[in-house]
C-alpha cells in the first residue's frame, strides 16, 4: 500500500509540474497575459472583482471558467495518469525501438549470406569451388557436373555431391546462431592439380534460387521416448480450447502442457500486453502471437477440465523450440521464470542458451495407472464431448 501511495504521489507531483508549470501557465499568459504564479496578477483580479468588475466579455467568461475548472481537470488528469503502467509501457517502446533497430541488422545479414553462393579458395596452386546444389530438375543452362581438363589432354568429369555444403565460419556468422560449428560438418570438394584458374570449370550460371545456405547443426532427440524414459505417461495432440498442444505429459505429482514450436527464422520474443492485446513474437518479415500466451491460456483451460484432480499435480507449461532461434533468450529467461513457463530447444531450435530438451526433464516416479486413466479421460472426454 505504502508503494502505491508513493507511486501515486510522484505521478501527482509529474502532472501538477507539466499541468500548472506549462500548460495552464502558457495558456493564460498567451491570451490575458496572466502570471499565474504572480502574486501581483492575483491581486489585481480580486481588486478588480471587489470593484464591481462586469464580465460582459467573452474572453472575461473564458477567463473564469479556466480558472474555476484548472482545479477538477488537474485531479482527473492525475487519476487517468495513476491508472497506466507507466514501466510496461516504456518497456514496450524500447522493445519497439529495439526491434526497429534490429531490422536493418537482420536485413543486411540476409543480404551478405545470399550473395555468399561461391567461394574460391586458392591452397598451393590448387582451386577449390563450393557449390550448393540442390534437388531441382537439371536445365540445359544449369549444368550439375564440372569438367576439368587435365595437363595430359585428358578431360575427366567432377560431379558435385547431392548434399548441400555448408561454408566456412567467416562466410555465414551471424548473431541469430545459424551457421556455427559448421567447418568441420563437411568435407569440401577439390579439385585436381591445376597451373592456374583457367582449367576450373565455370559454374557462372547457376542461379541463386538454386543455391541453399547452410543450416543450425541438428540436435537429434527422440522426444517420445525421453519422455517415457522419465517415467511420464503421454497424451499426444490434445485440444485445449482453442489450442492445440503436442502433450500433455503426466508422472506421479506433475503435468507438463507441451507445445512444439515450429516456426522457422529469427524471433524477437515480447511477451507485455499493450491495450489487452495478446504479446506478439517479431521477426524480421512478420508477426505472430507469442506462444507463451497460447501454453498459458491451454494451461487454464486444462485446470477447468481436470477440476478437483488439480490439487494433486504441479501443471506447467513447457515450450521446446524445434526449429526456429529466439534471439533475445537470455534477457527474456527472467520474464518466462516469473511466469512459470518452462522455455527449452531440440532439433535446430536455438539459441544455445536454452537447454537440451533431454538435459532439461528428469526423471521422476511414474503416476498410477488408475490415476493416469482418471486424468486422461477427463481430459480426451472433455474434448469429445466439445467436438
Amino acid at each position: 500500500m505504502k508503494k502505491n501511495w508513493r507511486r501515486h504521489l510522484l505521478v501527482g507531483i509529474i502532472v501538477a509540474l507539466m499541468f500548472f508549470g506549462w500548460f495552464l501557465r502558457g495558456f493564460l499568459w498567451m491570451n490575458w497575459r496572466f502570471r499565474l504564479f504572480s502574486a501581483h496578477s492575483w491581486g489585481y483580479v480580486l481588486h478588480e472583482f471587489k470593484s464591481g468588475w462586469m464580465l460582459d466579455a467573452l474572453s472575461d467568461w473564458i477567463f473564469l471558467f479556466t480558472i474555476c475548472s484548472a482545479g477538477p481537470c488537474f485531479l482527473y488528469l492525475w487519476y487517468l495518469c495513476a491508472k497506466v503502467r507507466w514501466r510496461a509501457l516504456v518497456k514496450k517502446l524500447l522493445k519497439k525501438i529495439i526491434y526497429i533497430i534490429w531490422i536493418p541488422i537482420l536485413w543486411l545479414q540476409g543480404k551478405k549470406a545470399k550473395k555468399t553462393t561461391k567461394k574460391e579458395v586458392v591452397q598451393n596452386n590448387t582451386v577449390v569451388n563450393v557449390v550448393a546444389t540442390t534437388t531441382a530438375k537439371p536445365a540445359s543452362n544449369r549444368p550439375r557436373a564440372m569438367t576439368v581438363q587435365n595437363k595430359g589432354g585428358v578431360t575427366t568429369p567432377q560431379y558435385t555431391p547431392k548434399s548441400t555444403f555448408k561454408m566456412p565460419q567467416t562466410a555465414m556468422g551471424g548473431a541469430s546462431g545459424y551457421g556455427r560449428g559448421m567447418s568441420d560438418a563437411f568435407d569440401m570438394p577439390t579439385m585436381p592439380d591445376m597451373d592456374n584458374e583457367s582449367y576450373a570449370a565455370d559454374i557462372s550460371q547457376i542461379p541463386l534460387e538454386d543455391i541453399h545456405l547452410p543450416e543450425r547443426k541438428a540436435v537429434i532427440e527422440d522426444l517420445d521416448a525421453i519422455w517415457v524414459e522419465r517415467n511420464y505417461s503421454v497424451i499426444k495432440n490434445v485440444s485445449l480450447g482453442k489450442e492445440q498442444m503436442d502433450y500433455v505429459a503426466v508422472n506421479k505429482d506433475t503435468i507438463f502442457v507441451g507445445l512444439l514450436d515450429k516456426e522457422q527464422f529469427d524471433w524477437l520474443a515480447d511477451e507485455e500486453s499493450y491495450n489487452n492485446e495478446e504479446p506478439l513474437w517479431f521477426s524480421e518479415a512478420s508477426h505472430r502471437v507469442s506462444p507463451i500466451f497460447i501454453l498459458n491460456r491451454a494451461v487454464q483451460v486444462l485446470k477447468e477440465r481436470l477440476g478437483v484432480l488439480c490439487k494433486d499435480f504441479t501443471i506447467k507449461p513447457l515450450l521446446i523450440e524445434q526449429k526456429g532461434n529466439i534471439i533475445n533468450a537470455p534477457d527474456m529467461m527472467k520474464s518466462w521464470l516469473e511466469m512459470g513457463v518452462i522455455v527449452c530447444r531440440t532439433d535446430i531450435g536455438g539459441p544455445d542458451d536454452l537447454s537440451l530438451f533431454g538435459d532439461f526433464l528428469k526423471a521422476g516416479e511414474p503416476v498410477d495407472t488408475e490415476v493416469f486413466e482418471n486424468v486422461k479421460s477427463v481430459v480426451l472426454g472433455e474434448e469429445n464431448n466439445n467436438g
